[in-house]
């Protein structure tokens, strides 16, 4: 249903003074909340793929003067780089660390609002995409077709894994109790428990997405384990932010069926309304439609397999 004519719907059991305006904004807030739990609908799939580091780039010294609000590399980025991360800047045995928001003309990072170049780089500036520190909305990929453009505002990452067919290093044998790792230094290693199983679990830390549209979903790899600029295939099980009702042109991503129910009830939990029947617990309605929804949605697909893609060239 598109949400104009959800919005329609609600004006007829609303206070009158709710302008349509306010009400598509109350349905984008309920969305998120309600799609917020992981779901069938907003988990991306088939499980894409991490694309992590860069190959170390030369700076531009007719370019990178400070107070600049772009880092510029000669010849040109990879198309494969994260499309948004933290640059990290190394001149004369000392590394800045700036974030970025995309890359544009081939050359340019743009960092991100308030950042600027802490100094003026010389050609001996070279600069790498942090490995450790990942924006999941700048590095995960669609899986689809080798499709490196298609790209989430990543609302959450659960799951951080790789096939042992597709990454090297493996010493059969290492740990104890079905432990394996990819770094035998590591205080906190990558591993499997079953030493028949073809993933391999990468340890990392996530945060999840606070708001939509802010990009702020992190993912933090152990620092033994990041994998840095590799051709090894890595995958995330990740969730997405629906898409934002910024006009009533938008489709609502709630299916129909939870339209007049959970998406109704959680609007009324915070206005007055009135019809043929007055109901004073909006509350106790959604969470009962809610526990409903949410048994529904999680039954969704699961990936256990990988494509033929690869994230990044050599």
């Amino acid at each position: 249903m598109l949400t104009n004519a959800f919005i329609t719907y609600m004006s007829e059991r609303l206070n009158g003074s709710l302008s349509r305006e306010k009400i598509r904004d109350m349905a984008n807030r309920a969305q998120n909340e309600i799609l917020g739990h992981d779901n069938r609908i907003t988990r991306i799939v088939p499980d894409p793929f991490l694309h992590t580091g860069s190959a170390e780039m030369n700076g531009d010294p007719t370019q990178n003067i400070s107070g600049a609000f772009n880092f510029y590399v000669l010849p040109t980025i990879a198309a494969t780089t994260p499309t948004r991360g933290y640059l990290l800047v190394t001149e004369g045995g000392t590394t800045e660390r700036y974030e970025y928001t995309s890359y544009q003309s081939g050359n340019q990072f743009i960092l991100a609002d308030g950042v600027s170049l802490s100094k003026t780089y010389t050609s001996a500036a070279t600069a790498v995409v942090d490995d450790f520190a990942l924006i999941a909305s700048g590095a995960i990929f669609s899986s689809k077709q080798n499709n490196r453009i298609e790209q989430y505002d990543v609302r959450r990452v659960s799951r951080v894994y790789a096939f042992r067919s597709k990454v090297g290093g493996w010493p059969y044998g290492y740990g104890a109790f079905g432990r394996f790792s990819l770094n035998n230094t590591s205080f906190r290693p990558d591993r499997l428990l079953n030493p028949n199983a073809v993933e391999i679990e990468v340890e990392a830390d996530t945060t999840d997405s606070a708001e939509a549209n802010t990009g702020d979903c992190r993912i933090d790899m152990w620092r033994e384990n990041a994998p840095g600029n590799t051709t090894d295939v890595y995958m995330v099980r990740a969730q997405r932010w629906p898409a934002q009702i910024l006009t009533e042109d938008v489709q609502l991503e709630i299916p129909d069926q939870w339209h007049t129910n959970l998406l109704r009830y959680a609007i009324l939990r915070d206005v007055e309304y009135t019809e043929y029947g007055r109901s004073n617990n909006p509350e106790e309605l959604y969470d009962k439609y809610l526990a409903k929804f949410l048994t529904w949605a999680m039954a969704g697909v699961d990936t256990t397999t990988p494509t033929a893609t690869i994230p990044r060239e050599a």
